[in-house]
């Protein structure tokens, strides 16, 4: 069942979001202010966090359930505020399948972690191949696991091969280029792990052990 099918306007959809945090669903720690950012959208923010908020809702839910499934959501839906409050020249920019791929392939939260490379993953071109080249692989396979994540996951791997300061920007053009151009020749994969790998590997279990101690 889709959380927003009867909302009408924008109080609407931050109420559903409202109760579903006062009924106990849990969400990153990252996104705590994500409701109250939420709150102080300006107007022309809007109509546009709706429209994203819109399709989260409708990708994200299974037509034979009779909950709104929220539990697979929030975060989402939560960290639109972060995109229109603290970057939103960046929000207003993109389209919103742009928003979408870039907020569900790598920003369930934004944190350290994945703040520095937001000029490279939020470029509209690489943006585009990635969704494109992913609807592809799921209507060849007729599934993708990880589904936009892989790419964004292989991408910084690239990344951390050979890292160079974000700010310059003809090494940053170029390295977009490349994985673009690796994308387009099924070439993302050479030389990194895709994240089903990762997650059956040595290094994996080492940081399960960490966890677990």
């Amino acid at each position: 069942m889709q959380a927003f099918s009867k909302c009408k306007n924008y109080d609407d959809y931050l109420r559903v979001i409202y109760n579903s945090i006062e009924e106990n669903i849990s969400y990153q720690k990252d996104n705590k202010e994500g409701l109250i950012k939420l709150l102080k959208a300006n107007e022309t923010s809007k109509k546009k966090i709706m429209q994203l908020m819109k399709l989260i809702d409708q990708e994200f839910s299974f037509n034979g359930s009779k909950s709104n499934e929220m539990f697979k959501k929030i975060d989402y839906l939560l960290v639109i505020g972060y995109f229109e409050q603290d970057y939103n020249e960046l929000f207003m920019k993109l389209s919103i399948e742009d928003l979408y791929t870039l907020i569900t392939g790598e920003y369930s939260s934004i944190n350290d972690y994945n703040k520095n490379l937001l000029p490279i993953f939020s470029n509209e071109q690489l943006l585009k191949v990635i969704r494109i080249d992913n609807q592809k692989k799921k209507i060849e396979h007729n599934t993708n696991l990880f589904d936009v994540c892989d790419y964004f996951f292989m991408i910084r791997q690239h990344y951390d091969k050979n890292k160079f300061d974000i700010n310059d920007k003809e090494k940053k053009d170029e390295f977009i280029y490349k994985m673009i151009c690796k994308i387009h020749d099924n070439e993302l994969h050479d030389g990194v792990k895709n994240m089903l790998e990762f997650w059956n590997s040595k290094e994996m279990d080492e940081i399960r052990k960490t966890i677990n101690m």
